[in-house]
């Protein structure tokens, strides 16, 4: 168990994970339990992502859905302390108002395109 089960996370989400979100409304059930897992401990059963699919995805992690379904997110002081790029998806002007302790999701969908950001 990490040590961050100790932490309370704020979460926040972009506008593609809610427009991914309305697409797979099948997947509702499982993406809702799989954000409440992540918002309890972001770093249980994570992924920390470096490159993939020619993207560079410092500072980001994934979790699994389903055999082919991704969530994308970040936790914000780790995102920060990784990179000092600016979070895709997310205006800047937000992503200054983001506390140290937040997770920040970012899409959701097929993997081919979770990792795409798209």
């Amino acid at each position: 168990m990490s040590d961050s089960s100790a932490l309370i996370y704020q979460h926040f989400y972009s506008s593609t994970f809610f427009k991914n979100y309305d697409r797979y409304g099948n997947l509702h059930k499982s993406i809702d339990d799989r954000v409440d897992e992540i918002i309890k401990d972001p770093f249980s059963g994570t992924e920390s992502l470096e490159h993939k699919q020619g993207k560079d995805l410092r500072g980001l992690r994934s979790a699994r859905i389903n055999r082919n379904f991704r969530v994308v997110f970040c936790v914000w002081e780790e995102y920060k302390n990784k990179t000092k790029k600016t979070l895709p998806l997310i205006p800047q002007s937000v992503q200054e108002k983001f506390p140290k302790n937040s997770v920040i999701f970012i899409t959701v969908g097929p993997h081919e395109k979770a990792y795409r950001l798209q």
